[in-house]
Formats: structure tokens, C-alpha cells, sequence
């Protein structure tokens, strides 16, 4: 059973999403703050080191961390240092991160069991 759920992993990435608000609450490897999925899996365990970027930091940290930004050779972290660039824009301090779910129409605030199930028959 728990190797089914594992094998899910990557469709169960799909169907949730974190709008970015003010940041604190939305981890910067872990959560998927990027078109291109989880960062923790595109940079992998290097990726701290490389980025200068501590595990456990929040999306806020991150991106106002003031950290000399880097030149790498690797095409995806120079990738993520420009997406940390985009994303300080887009940090508003006075709104909260708020959770998405995916649903028929879209995605909405409230998680449908329903609908989640039908989505992935």
C-alpha cells in the first residue's frame, strides 16, 4: 500500500498550490513556489549550498535575504536565482500565503474529496 501512495507522489503535486502572499508560511524547497515544481527537486541536495540558502527557509527568507546573488554554471540554478528576482515583487507583506486546490473548474480555495476523485479516475 505505501509504495502505491509513493508511486503518487508526482500526480498528488498536481492538484495542490500555495498563491504566494506575504511568504512566511510557504517553504522555499519544499513547497511548489515555481511553474517548474518543488525547487528541492530541480537543485536537489547541492542546491544549498549553491544558492547560499539555509533548508528550512521560508519563501520570505529567501527572496529578502540579503545574499550576494551568484553566477552558476548550472542552466537550473541560474534558472531559480532570476525566479527569486520575480517572486520579490511579488511579496505583499500585508497578505497572508493562501493554499489552492485543484478542482474541476479550476483552482479554488476549498479541497473537494469529491472532485479530487474524479479528477483522478
Amino acid at each position: 500500500m505505501w509504495r502505491k501512495m509513493l508511486k503518487l507522489r508526482e500526480i498528488a503535486k498536481t492538484f495542490y498550490i500555495l498563491e504566494i502572499g506575504n511568504g512566511r508560511h510557504i517553504s522555499f524547497w519544499y513547497d511548489c513556489g515555481s511553474e517548474k515544481g518543488v525547487i528541492f527537486d530541480l537543485a536537489g541536495e547541492r542546491g544549498f549550498i549553491a544558492l547560499g540558502i539555509r533548508k528550512e527557509a521560508t519563501l520570505e527568507e529567501a527572496v529578502l535575504n540579503l545574499r550576494r546573488r551568484r553566477q552558476h554554471r548550472s542552466e537550473v540554478l541560474r534558472e531559480i536565482e532570476e525566479a527569486l528576482e520575480s517572486v520579490r515583487s511579488k511579496i505583499q507583506s500585508e497578505k497572508m500565503d493562501v493554499s489552492i486546490w485543484r478542482r474541476r473548474s479550476g483552482y479554488r480555495e476549498i479541497f473537494s474529496t469529491n472532485e479530487t476523485w474524479m479528477l483522478l479516475r
